[in-house]
């Protein structure tokens, strides 16, 4: 049964107080929350998309997280990953795995969480719960129009390559709370960490622009490489054209901070690659649309990543980004 298998306080009427709510029902959700299933009725000329994510106390969050941001960052992650695909989210699971139930941080996790879902019309369809070390799961579903889905494979020599926002901003943040410095600037900069904001509506407009995309959850060079090895090209990249967040220059040098726009990750913007026929049309749509995207560099036949500031040949750091199962 959907959202089932919970310890404690009756989980039925969990389910009923904080996610039996949102501002979205298509007709063709035919049943929802409260059976063994949903049931959705597809619709003609539409492909979908499927995605997942987790996120783990200890590993991908500490244990001094609002729920309210843990709810927004779970949304997040998912949706970002449909961005990048260009998919208009539709529906949702949820997967709670909770030591105890809490009032307070059950509603403040459904308000955060509902207040992404909500904004983009997802619908919450269904889900499971049950008891044991906090474990936050998301299952999103988005559609397409047939043919039209962005890929990691396709991006040739000379396309351009954009990121979308500012990088570096939320690893940073995070460096500047384990090491216990700046702590005005570590406040300023922690949003980025713990409320991304996917570039969901970016992602729907590049459909029949971009030749690549992928978003940039483990560092930009680890997830642009992922492009390159799709495409089998390779990429040059102008570092001083990486667009850092606002004010990095007054705390620390460039050389260092450019390593946690590279490599940090949980930046959740979209990195994509545009033929360049293409970008005075792209120019168009971000003015239209106020979206911030910046040129950093060009895919070339060369493998690798090859870096430059100021036109010098800049070193590769050591790790391209975060790894899974390995020590960060």
């Amino acid at each position: 049964m959907l959202f089932c298998k919970s310890a404690v306080m009756n989980e039925f009427k969990l389910i009923q107080h904080y996610f039996s709510r949102t501002s979205h029902s298509p007709d063709n959700i035919l049943l929802s929350i409260g059976d063994d299933g949903a049931i959705v009725r597809s619709c003609i000329n539409e492909d979908y998309v499927f995605t997942l994510d987790n996120l783990v106390e200890h590993y991908h969050f500490s244990a001094n997280v609002s729920a309210h941001a843990l709810g927004h960052k779970l949304a997040a992650v998912n949706l970002s990953d449909l961005a990048a695909m260009g998919a208009q989210p539709r529906y949702a699971l949820l997967g709670l795995t909770l030591p105890k139930i809490e009032a307070q941080w059950m509603q403040d996790f459904s308000e955060g969480m509902f207040s992404l879902l909500n904004e983009f019309q997802v619908t919450l369809i269904g889900g499971n719960t049950t008891q044991g070390p906090l474990n936050l799961v998301m299952q999103l579903t988005g559609s397409i129009p047939s043919g039209l889905a962005l890929r990691r494979s396709g991006s040739k020599r000379g396309d351009k390559i954009y990121v979308s926002g500012q990088l570096g901003a939320a690893s940073f943040a995070l460096y500047l709370q384990k090491t216990q410095q700046e702590p005005e600037l570590c406040q300023r900069l922690m949003p980025f960490l713990t409320y991304p904001q996917p570039r969901v509506r970016l992602g729907c407009a590049l459909r029949t622009l971009a030749s690549s995309a992928i978003d940039i959850s483990d560092g930009l060079l680890a997830d642009l490489n992922h492009i390159m090895l799709a495409s089998n090209v390779g990429a040059r990249i102008e570092l001083e054209k990486v667009p850092l967040f606002t004010g990095w220059e007054y705390f620390t040098p460039f050389e260092k901070v450019i390593n946690f726009a590279l490599t940090g990750g949980d930046d959740y913007e979209l990195c994509f690659t545009v033929p360049a026929h293409l970008e005075d049309k792209l120019k168009e749509i971000m003015q239209k649309n106020a979206f911030s995207c910046t040129c950093i560099g060009e895919m070339i036949d060369m493998p690798g990543i090859h870096l430059f500031y100021q036109q010098k040949k800049f070193p590769l750091p050591e790790r391209l980004g975060y790894e899974h199962f390995q020590k960060n």
